[in-house]
């Protein structure tokens, strides 16, 4: 029923702020203000979700039972500290929770003395600052990490949005980010060459992912099906020495600053127990040369 759960406030309406509020909006939670910067923007997704107020400043906060701090990390600790002014003025709180998937619930500690309790509660997932982005609430998983009482309210609101959790224990959270943003950020990073080699055949970088989505697409349902070992497909996989070599020679001549990189990755995928169990003696030392081998 709309209005049974906590009143939630968001600090940050960037691309995951406003998706999460959002979310939880169309979950029927009672949005009790939006704070960012940014106000045009806070007016506009204050529009979309009944917000009962929005504002460019901490200082003008109502009472909700849950804020959220959704703005980049190295903000968090001074939008803390303007908490802490605020909550000396008016203990408007239980609940204090933050988006970043790096820092801990340690970056609460001023606010703990006024009884407020804090978690981590980051979602492993990629916005893109779509207007339906808020749909990506969907069967995700959230890293989460704090005080028992709010980990218990996180756990509430992930599971009120059909979402999953997984603690990630203080002394492995930045381990834990280090993971989602290889897994994220350097998949996108690996497209530059891609791209880079589809233009040489004269098609842009639209046609280019137009061409190799489905590619991309099958091998992530692979990895979640097969895993890495049962994924992996390409020369590597078959000891196809010869097409390495004309890899590495194309690399060399037009692309030399990919070719560490398609050697690094190669050697990497050399060790899989998929490639070395059938692939061995002279002919993997033969292929572990091509990708050690400097210009």
């Amino acid at each position: 029923m709309i209005g049974s759960k906590d009143k939630v406030t968001i600090i940050g309406v960037g691309r995951l702020g406003s998706a999460l509020i959002k979310a939880l909006y169309k979950t029927h939670y009672t949005i009790a203000g939006l704070i960012d910067h940014n106000l045009p923007l806070a007016e506009q997704i204050a529009a979309f979700v009944d917000a009962e107020m929005f504002s460019d400043t901490i200082f003008d906060l109502k009472h909700a039972g849950i804020i959220l701090i959704s703005v980049p990390d190295d903000e968090i600790a001074s939008v803390v500290s303007d908490l802490n002014k605020h909550f000396e003025r008016t203990r408007f709180s239980k609940f204090v929770f933050h988006t970043s998937g790096v820092l801990t619930s340690d970056v609460f500690d001023p606010l703990r003395k006024y009884g407020v309790a804090g978690a981590s509660f980051h979602p492993i997932q990629t916005f893109a600052g779509k207007v339906d982005d808020w749909k990506k609430f969907r069967d995700i998983y959230f890293g989460v990490e704090g005080d028992t009482t709010a980990i218990e309210k996180a756990s509430q609101m992930i599971k009120d949005l059909k979402c999953y959790k997984v603690i990630i224990p203080k002394k492995f959270r930045s381990l834990y980010h280090l993971g989602c943003t290889i897994a994220s950020n350097y998949m996108v990073s690996l497209m530059v060459p891609v791209v880079d080699l589809f233009e040489e055949m004269n098609f842009s970088e639209q046609e280019t992912l137009k061409i190799l989505f489905p590619l991309l697409s099958t091998t992530l349902s692979n990895l979640r099906s097969n895993g890495i070992e049962g994924a992996l497909t390409g020369p590597i996989s078959r000891g196809d020495i010869g097409t390495i070599k004309k890899h590495l020679e194309i690399l060399s001549d037009k692309f030399p600053a990919y070719k560490s990189m398609y050697q690094l990755h190669g050697k990497i995928l050399l060790e899989l127990k998929s490639v070395s169990g059938k692939i061995y003696g002279e002919k993997h030392n033969d292929m572990r040369k091509l990708l050690m081998a400097k210009d």
